[in-house]
């Protein structure tokens, strides 16, 4: 009973489990006391202030928030600043905001996949994408594909990433040397 009502008290500790795995029940081990714990309801998950302090937890609790939430500018910039994966689970707005996918993409360059067309295009987010992860090239709008300098970077980061520029600047030689330099492969 003492651990029962001690349990009480870990608000969000599903939230926290991250990626631990149900018993036969559907319960998953809390990691502060080990004792089983089901998901929030939807209901908790609709509040703003239980869910704002669930992300800042685990940004990935995004995904179990209602359709409105995760339109929400500062749930999904809590979200992606705890975990830049979030913005996956973003919807609308979210991913047209050069504050939340730049913060995304500047940990995590593959996140430019979920950002809006115009943010594609954007050279200062493209160019954060691809200085994290070479290889988020394939992302950018086309005409930034064919951008000597994003392309540079790109390859300077992940050789292989060569393989998403446009045609001029893959027979480019100087963006070619340089990829073959970093990955033998490109």
């Amino acid at each position: 009973k003492e651990e029962q009502a001690k349990h009480r008290f870990h608000k969000i500790c599903i939230v926290k489990a991250e990626w631990a795995y149900p018993d036969k029940e559907g319960n998953f081990p809390c990691p502060l006391c080990r004792m089983p714990c089901r998901w929030p309801s939807r209901e908790r998950f609709d509040r703003y202030d239980s869910l704002l302090e669930a992300v800042r937890y685990n940004g990935l609790a995004l995904q179990h928030a209602s359709r409105t939430m995760q339109r929400n500018r500062k749930i999904v910039k809590a979200a992606v600043a705890q975990n830049p994966r979030a913005i996956q689970y973003a919807v609308q707005e979210p991913l047209a905001d050069k504050d939340i996918v730049g913060l995304a993409v500047a940990r995590y360059g593959f996140a430019l996949q979920f950002a809006s067309h115009d943010l594609k295009a954007d050279r200062d987010i493209v160019t954060t994408a691809v200085a994290r992860n070479g290889y988020a090239l394939q992302f950018a709008s086309h005409k930034l594909k064919g951008d000597n300098d994003i392309v540079m970077v790109a390859v300077e980061r992940d050789g292989k990433a060569l393989k998403h520029a446009s045609q001029n600047l893959q027979n480019d030689k100087d963006i070619v040397m340089v990829a073959v330099n970093q990955n033998g492969k490109a």
